[in-house]
């Protein structure tokens, strides 16, 4: 968590299932709860799918419904992506 805190960007290989505790790590080690995050799932098949939130949003990923294999994104870098999929947050519907 204290290299995360330092580094610009991380990539948490597999993390979904144990994001309270990535989060609660994260925080705990200084990473502000507003940082972007993007969880990406299924990344090399057909039906990928990302959902974009933030750091304190990061616990409810089980919410979304994401089952798969997944990376999640955290840092300022994806920023961009975040704003860009609002509509995936946990929570919230994607429009088809």
């Amino acid at each position: 968590a204290r290299t995360a805190a330092a580094a610009d960007t991380t990539v948490i290989y597999m993390g979904a299932g144990q994001a309270a505790q990535i989060t609660a790590a994260l925080l705990a080690a200084g990473v502000r709860p507003d940082t972007p995050v993007v969880v990406a799932e299924n990344v090399t098949l057909a039906q990928t799918r990302r959902v974009a939130l933030t750091l304190r949003e990061l616990p409810g990923i089980a919410q979304s419904g994401i089952t798969g294999p997944t990376i999640i994104l955290l840092g300022h870098a994806f920023a961009r992506a975040a704003s860009c999929r609002s509509e995936d947050r946990p929570g919230h519907q994607a429009s088809a």
